[in-house]
């Protein structure tokens, strides 16, 4: 997919998870955890890991995983809320230079977010990871399969190219293709009033046009 947006919710409770997700325009469809996913249709202007994930994780006393992921431009982004406090935040945006926040403590889920027992450099091996270049060096190879073998990302991200979101969800016990509620975002006025004045003016356009025709 070109754009994904979403959180991952640590559910305690399902009652209470339900309760406090309704006040922040969050449905839950399927309460049953430990981890939930919500998914997040993007819209234009408002693109990047889901508002309501710091307040949460707060209220719910809770871990959040809030994610966003753009494709087409190899810009990815994961927070990790708990209890209302960035624990964690990762972002890497290839335009912007590679890897533009590296903030907080690394997390136990990162060693899957990086690397795939599918994945390695070897001859043997099926695939070529997915985060690595092509065309790197052979003592920068051995630096990542040394890293891939400790399951510690943290002294080759000069070498990694972002993540995988759905090894993240599924690190979580979470299938990536079946979410368990939605965010259902406050309507964007700025996009409305923006089309509104389009269709005014050519409107208008017409009117004036068959006027003076």
């Amino acid at each position: 997919m070109a754009t994904w947006q979403g959180a991952l919710i640590r559910a305690e409770t399902s009652d209470r998870l339900l309760e406090v997700a309704a006040r922040y325009r969050v449905v839950v469809s399927n309460p049953s955890g430990p981890w939930v996913l919500i998914d997040v249709e993007p819209q234009y202007g408002r693109l990047g890991p889901p508002p309501f994930a710091r307040a949460l994780s707060r209220d719910l006393n809770t871990s959040v995983i809030a994610f966003f992921l753009q494709t087409t431009v190899s810009n990815e982004r994961v927070e990790h809320w708990k209890n209302g406090e960035l624990m964690r935040e990762l972002e890497y945006y290839e335009e912007g230079g590679g890897w533009t926040a590296q903030g907080g403590t690394s997390q136990p889920w990162e060693a899957d977010y990086f690397f795939s027992d599918q994945e390695g450099t070897d001859d043997d091996t099926q695939h070529w990871p997915s985060n690595l270049a092509d065309d790197v060096s052979s003592e920068d190879v051995a630096r990542y399969e040394e890293a891939r073998a400790k399951r510690t990302p943290a002294p080759i991200m000069d070498l990694l190219r972002g993540g995988s979101i759905t090894r993240l969800c599924k690190f979580h016990g979470v299938d990536p293709n079946q979410p368990g509620g939605y965010y259902r975002a406050p309507p964007n006025w700025r996009v409305t009033g923006t089309l509104l004045a389009i269709v005014v003016f050519f409107v208008a356009a017409c009117v004036l046009g068959y006027v003076y025709r």
